[in-house]
Order: C-alpha cells, then structure tokens, then sequence
C-alpha cells in the first residue's frame, strides 16, 4: 500500500520583545524549525524611548512594531521559501508580547503618535510593559477595590491579581495619560493591547500600501483569515486574562470613583476587552 505524504502546512509566529521582534516559520507536520528572522526596533535607546528626568518610563515607538513585523516576517519568508516553503501553506499566524504595553490609538485603530500634531509628546507612544510611571494610580485602584471588597465580600476582585493592581497594567497606566497628558488622552479613540495591534498590523501590511505589493504577504493574507490570526497576551486560559478580566469587572461598578468618566471606561474597556476582532471592534464603536 502506498502511503501519501502529508501535505505541508506551516504557521507563522512573531514575537514582539522589549528590544526586537522575531519571526519563527514552523512545519505543522513535524515540528520542525524552517525559518527565524528579527528586527531591532530602531527608536530610542535599544528600542526603547527614555527620560532622563524620570527613570520610570518606558515607552515604544509603534511604528517600530509594524516595519518590525513586515521585515522580521519577510526575511523568515525568504529563508524558508529555500526549503520549499509557499505562502499559500500558511495555516496560522501568532503574536505574542509581554503584558500590558497599551497603545492609544484613533478611529480607524492607528497609532496617535503618527499624528504629527503628537510626535513629540511621549503619551501618545507603547506605554511598555516596565513603564511604572502610573505607580499612584494603580494604589489608587487597589485602594478603592479594597474598599469596594470591604463594602461587598462576594465581589473582591484582587484576588484575580495577588492582591494588588501594579503599576504595569492597562488602566492604571491610561489613567496616568489623563494627568499626564490630557491632550493624548482626548485624541484617542480607544487603546489596544500591543499584541492585539500585532493583529491589526498583519492585516494593514497584508492588504495596504506601501507593502500590498508584495506577494508573499498578499498570498498569506488570503490564506490565513482573520480569525486565524491568534494572539496570545489576554484570555481566560491564561492567569493575565483573569487580570484583565477581574480589572473591567471592578472599574465597571467603581469607573468613576477611579477617575474615569462612564464613557471613557467604555470606549477604553473595549479596546481591550473586545479587539479579539479588531475590525468589528472598531466598526461597533465608531457606529
């Protein structure tokens, strides 16, 4: 009997690091490494943008992150193609990145920091994972979720969290741009997870100048659909999903004992809470 070989499929991983991103071509078949590829982010110091003044902050050009996916991936693509790789085998493509670096973003999910009017103000970047400027506001949030578990036992949230809302996270770091930077924090829309911006940056790259041209991601991007394209950062199999979770539980009945208005806890809680599908997710509240 003769036996047919499997036919080849691969998948795509990118990984954004604090100084670089790196792509890894696999072969679902086997297992086996075909391809790696990185990028050094190229603003700041190693990729990262600094102040002198305060030793607490940390943040990232985004633009670094889409001409990082585009040549860390391309490069990995042309390696593998030596070994037989086509673009039209991919079966997946995966992000990863440390959490939470939270980016702001407009209408239409792009960085404000392209915004010429914003260039210059360190606000409208990557607030990067080991950026602690936002320490006040995270004792703030854990100061009235401690009140609000004294007022309601059944409904600690800290738990989630070890107790604890750090200085790392998601809110307290947006809520830290309202002070810091009321001007960024009225210019964006919403904000997103870096690792769901690694999501949107595939599909722009994919179907948008100045890389439509190219074929190898033209082909990927329509083999690989938008649900294909996963990334790992928040969900419930995973501890910093209980977080996320545990966070927009609380500040949805405490938003603005925090310091937000209802609105903005909306229009920012969805930007996290829902860009599993970036485009419906802008779609829904641009609508």
């Amino acid at each position: 009997m003769t036996m047919t070989a499997p036919k080849k499929r691969f998948s795509i991983g990118v990984d954004y690091g604090t100084n670089s991103v790196r792509a890894l071509i696999v072969d679902l078949v086997d297992g086996s490494e075909v391809a790696t590829a990185s990028y050094a982010y190229p603003s700041g110091e190693q990729g990262i943008i600094l102040d002198k003044t305060n030793t607490l902050l940390a943040r990232q050009n985004p633009v670094d992150y889409m001409e990082g996916f585009y040549a860390a991936v391309s490069d990995a693509v042309k390696k593998a193609k030596r070994k037989g790789f086509k673009a039209e085998q991919v079966a997946g493509i995966g992000t990863d990145a440390t959490g939470s670096t939270p980016i702001p973003v407009d209408r239409q999910g792009l960085p404000i920091s392209m915004d010429p009017k914003l260039k210059n103000d360190p606000a409208a970047l990557a607030w990067l994972w080991k950026d602690h400027t936002s320490h006040e506001e995270a004792a703030r949030i854990t100061e009235a979720a401690e009140k609000h578990a004294h007022e309601n036992p059944s409904e600690n949230f800290l738990t989630k969290c070890g107790g604890i809302y750090s200085s790392e996270w998601y809110w307290s770091k947006i809520l830290h741009c309202k002070k810091e930077s009321p001007k960024a924090f009225r210019a964006a829309f919403s904000w997103v997870e870096q690792s769901d911006f690694g999501r949107r940056t595939y599909h722009a790259i994919a179907f948008h100048s100045p890389y439509f041209c190219d074929p190898d991601f033209h082909q990927i991007a329509f083999s690989v659909p938008a649900d294909l394209c996963a990334r790992t950062c928040y969900g419930d199999f995973h501890p910093f999903g209980q977080i996320a979770s545990a966070a927009y539980d609380f500040l949805q009945v405490s938003a603005a004992g925090i310091g937000f208005t209802y609105t903005e806890f909306v229009r920012i809680g969805m930007g996290q809470y829902f860009m599993y599908d970036a485009d419906y997710y802008m779609f829904k509240l641009s609508g």
